[in-house]
């Protein structure tokens, strides 16, 4: 289905009080493994720098540190992470101000790249007149029955949309990424994504 509503007319700031996204899960925990499941919330941070800083302050290794996604810098964000069961007692003593532990869990596996289920997100638009309203009432059910498709943009190709060059150059030996996860994969997804489509 395509969508030709007319445009709907909305104030967004993109920010904590506004957007607001939290992680499904992929699959259930089994409440015993080698890894400890953090459902965290972070705000202001990308899932990068929430890394970092709980690696700074606990001493687990970043590559020993799990996630499922990415998740925004400009929100409130939950999502789940995982680490080493042993570090229990240090991620215990962790504190940060715009990260909170909320949740925790074992299982059998590392988060990887892919583990959710998908995202739930909150958004709160700002003068919204009620002839704007009326038509996102009816977008929404529209939405919820046909479902909407699913969007490329900057945040997967780049800033200028040669993202998948780079994918190219990676494939082909000519390029290097001394830190290759999670910038790696993703840019040699986008190539991948790209040849299945023949877009290029």
């Amino acid at each position: 289905m395509i969508y030709t509503h007319t445009p709907i007319n909305f104030h967004f700031n993109k920010n904590s009080d506004n957007f607001f996204v939290e992680e499904l899960p992929l699959y259930n925990f089994a409440h015993t493994g080698e890894w400890l499941m953090l459902k965290v919330r972070k705000k202001g941070l990308t899932t990068q720098e929430m890394i970092r800083k709980i690696s700074s302050a606990t001493g687990i290794k970043q590559r020993d540190i799990g996630y499922a996604g990415l998740k925004d810098k400009e929100g409130l964000t939950i999502q789940w992470i995982s680490v080493p069961r042993k570090y229990r007692d240090a991620i215990h003593k962790f504190s940060d101000k715009n990260i909170k532990i909320l949740e925790e869990d074992l299982h059998r596996n590392k988060l990887k790249i892919g583990h959710l289920k998908g995202n739930k997100f909150f958004v709160r638009l700002k003068k919204v007149m009620p002839s704007d309203a009326k038509k996102i009432f009816s977008l929404l059910k529209d939405m919820k029955k046909y479902g909407i498709p699913n969007f490329f943009g900057y945040q997967r190709f780049g800033k200028f949309g040669n993202n998948y060059e780079e994918g190219k150059a990676i494939i082909e030996g000519e390029k290097f990424i001394k830190n290759k996860m999670p910038r790696y994969s993703l840019l040699i997804n986008i190539r991948a994504f790209m040849l299945e489509r023949m877009v290029f």
